[in-house]
């Protein structure tokens, strides 16, 4: 019996070359760019947890402020769960960051230093969002001994939006391959059920059950995607090592070829989904 299953999966792939090359070829689409699609899903909220771990905030304190008003600062600011690090910059530093960005020296302009202390705040990804951020700004200003608050969220939160847009196209486009892919392995395998229709009746009459009809179509979608994702693969290992031949720095990791699993998950599935939805209303009625 498993002879037959693969006797009649290869009669489709005879019978259907032409319709069989264009489901590869979508299939294959469909597989690399919905791989692309997670692969850049992945690159992109590692660059938004590095981008939101890069947030500064400076909350510069008042000059009268004595020592232990700023111990207290820290201790406030050192149980607050959403910081991941704190920076004290005293009024020296403060100036020496000033001459060392700008190239200009005020002291010939002006005797004393009017820059303030500050404490120069990073936070933990989870809490930099635009739902909660202002909440913290506000916060942050009400503790005593802070005169004045400077953050760089807004160049932050435009990177974050373009981010999160680029996404969302990459999405759109891989789900419309998806769907094509889906709808192809589809589309023939209703072809290929039509062209046999007698014969399955024959073999309805003569006592078949509905797996040994409905299986070698099934074979057929699973190898079809099996295929399409093994020559992903042919493609993505080439495309790895010629960027690894052009950049010296870039390394093929573990993770990288891990990656090809999850090429021939989705080919697999692509070709499974697609020859279920066409067997699905097959029944023993001739």
């Amino acid at each position: 019996m498993i002879s037959y299953y693969f006797s009649e999966t290869l009669n489709y792939f005879k019978r259907g070359k032409l319709s069989t090359l264009i489901i590869i070829m979508t299939t294959s689409i469909a597989i690399l760019l919905s791989s692309f699609s997670v692969m850049i899903v992945l690159l992109s909220n590692a660059f938004s947890e590095e981008v939101k771990g890069r947030v500064e905030m400076s909350l510069f304190i008042k000059d009268s402020l004595s020592v232990a008003g700023k111990d207290s600062i820290r201790n406030i600011l050192n149980g607050d769960s959403s910081i991941s690090e704190i920076k004290f910059l005293s009024k020296d530093e403060a100036e020496a960051n000033f001459i060392k960005e700008t190239g200009e020296d005020f002291k010939s302009v002006i005797e004393s230093n009017p820059l303030p202390a500050s404490f120069v705040l990073n936070f933990k990804p989870d809490y930099v969002n635009e739902n909660n951020f202002e909440l913290l700004v506000q916060k942050y200003k009400n503790i005593p001994g802070v005169d004045d608050i400077l953050f760089d969220y807004g160049t932050v939160l435009q990177i974050l939006r373009f981010i999160r847009s680029v996404r969302n196209f990459i999405y759109a486009g891989a789900f419309l391959m998806i769907c094509l892919s889906i709808y192809l392995v589809y589309s023939n395998n209703k072809l290929q059920l039509n062209a046999r229709k007698e014969l399955y009746d024959t073999m309805k009459l003569v006592g078949a059950n509905l797996f040994t009809i409905k299986f070698p179509l099934i074979l057929y979608g699973i190898l079809a995607g099996f295929i399409s994702a093994v020559f992903c693969i042919i493609i993505y290992m080439a495309a790895l090592n010629l960027i690894a031949r052009l950049f010296e720095g870039f390394k093929i990791t573990e993770g990288l070829i891990m990656f090809n699993l999850v090429i021939l998950i989705l080919g697999v599935s692509f070709g499974l989904i697609g020859s279920l939805l066409a067997t699905r209303k097959i029944n023993l009625k001739v």
